[in-house]
């Protein structure tokens, strides 16, 4: 019995511990949770938006000139070519506008890209046209996601605001003529030459 009465407080405090653990723990939690979500949440500068479009169109130029290498001739080429010249005659104003390339944001559009560029170049034929056409839908959809709820209302100064607008007209119709590669990709695989390895 003696014994009993000793252990029993200790096992009461064992039981308590976890449970104020958990209880300070759930109090905190709220906190740590809205942390990350106004992060996400937070605008962009003017310069930081600048250099998330700046990302976008290096990485759209990069894909488009492995796109070119990749297949000579045919529709999914011929598309190429048209983001290699459109996102690079685009790059060029945006340089204009002072972008900030060295943003969080920035950073991590660039990297995405990269990533999506390193799945692209080991494929060929008609895996690459594929894969590069799709690649080009979820691109330019996300693009206009980015300008409408960030990159567009960041703008500050009047020439900015015209310059995203009217990218936000140059993505949109990119987006539909990847659409209909993508519709036709049976036949585009066919059309269009390609390099073997």
């Amino acid at each position: 019995m003696n014994r009993f009465h000793v252990l029993a407080p200790c096992v009461l405090a064992a039981a308590l511990v976890p449970s104020l653990a958990l209880a300070q723990s759930s109090a905190t939690a709220p906190g740590q949770a809205r942390a990350p979500s106004a992060e996400r949440t937070a605008p962009l500068s003017q310069a930081d938006a600048l250099g998330v479009l700046s990302a976008i169109n290096q990485s759209e130029i990069a894909a488009g000139q492995l796109a070119q290498q990749k297949v000579t001739t045919g529709p999914v080429h011929d598309y190429a070519a048209r983001m290699v010249q459109e996102h690079g005659e685009n790059e060029q104003k945006t340089k204009t506008l002072s972008p900030n390339e060295r943003a969080a944001a920035a950073v991590m559009q660039k990297q995405k890209g990269q990533a999506e560029l390193a799945k692209l170049q080991p494929l060929d034929s008609a895996a690459f046209q594929k894969a590069y056409v799709a690649a080009m839908v979820k691109d330019h959809g996300e693009a206009l996601k980015a300008l409408d709820q960030k990159l567009i209302p960041a703008a500050q100064d009047a020439n900015v605001k015209a310059h995203l607008t009217e990218t936000r007209a140059h993505v949109a119709n990119h987006l539909a003529a990847a659409q209909k590669l993508q519709a036709a990709a049976p036949s585009t695989a066919n059309a269009g030459g390609d390099k073997g390895h």
